[in-house]
């Protein structure tokens, strides 16, 4: 079941008046599983930079599916490495 705070894209009707969003209906359940797992996944991520968690980032992208689908978890936690000590500049105050 998809979170009832994400938003999805649907097809919409634009006139002078406004946007008017055309209901389709429920998600397939393969669409309505592949976005609740990302809506989940982009909810740790946030958590991590709202709580400037490495720990919780270096989580996030490990369980990112697109990560986990090319990359070993060896090959993801030396990735994050790379990108965390290529950024450190943005990222003061994490702990």
């Amino acid at each position: 079941m998809v979170p009832k705070e994400v938003a999805t894209p649907l097809p919409t009707f634009v006139d002078r008046n406004g946007f008017h969003p055309v209901p389709v209906g429920a998600l397939p359940p393969g669409v309505a599983a592949r976005t609740a797992a990302l809506a989940y996944h982009q909810a740790l991520a946030a958590e991590a930079i709202l709580r400037k968690d490495l720990a919780l980032l270096r989580h996030a992208i490990l369980v990112d599916p697109n990560a986990s689908a090319m990359l070993t978890t060896i090959q993801i936690r030396e990735m994050t490495d790379e990108m965390i000590k290529a950024n450190k500049g943005y990222l003061k105050g994490y702990k």
